[in-house]
């Protein structure tokens, strides 16, 4: 989703429901990189942060508990 939300960001204008919708849903995470990691010359770094942030937990998850996290 934080993919599909930063290439519509290129396309669209936000001002449509599924801009709405996405934005709604990712916000939460984006949110506070953002106030740690302002934009550095009119470019938002904040979703290449949440996704690596979020495959290093993935990683992370599968080598503390590697029985629970295959079952999930």
């Amino acid at each position: 989703m934080i993919i599909i939300r930063s290439l519509m960001s290129w396309i669209s204008q936000g001002r449509g429901p599924v801009d709405y919708l996405l934005v709604q849903l990712t916000e939460p995470m984006m949110a506070p990189v953002r106030r740690i990691l302002p934009a550095m010359g009119g470019i938002d770094f904040s979703a290449m942060i949440v996704i690596l942030v979020l495959y290093a937990l993935n990683f992370l998850g599968m080598d503390l508990f590697p029985g629970l996290w295959y079952l999930l």
